[in-house]
């Protein structure tokens, strides 16, 4: 028994400062080259601009996950507030199970969730 025990302390002390490799199944790791920066007073423009054009959250079923291709061809995609500027101009939005989802128009790919 006092043996097992000095093997797993020994074994700690080996490997313990060692960076350890593990998989996770099924989860796949966020893609950083997916997600776009939006700034806190970007996310307050876009927030004050739903409210005031009184847009409606639609119900998705699935799961909307950034990199992923938003789940409905159905729904309209709608334009970016104009104030915002240029780079983000080329992005849609959708109003989705109270978060507003920003979406590349062209592939449908989920960019961005704003609580």
């Amino acid at each position: 028994m006092k043996r097992a025990v000095l093997a797993a302390v020994t074994a700690v002390a080996f490997f313990g400062s060692a960076p350890v490799f593990a998989q996770t199944v099924g989860v796949r790791p966020p893609d950083t080259d997916t997600r776009i920066n939006v700034t806190p007073e970007h996310r307050t423009v876009i927030k004050q601009h739903v409210a005031k054009e009184n847009v409606s959250s639609i119900t998705v079923k699935e799961q909307i996950t950034v990199g992923d291709t938003f789940p409905s061809k159905e729904v309209q995609l709608r334009d970016m507030p104009p104030d915002l500027g240029a780079a983000m101009s080329k992005y849609r939005y959708v109003y989705a199970n109270d978060k507003v989802v920003l979406v590349e128009p062209e592939s449908r790919r989920v960019m961005q969730i704003i609580d």
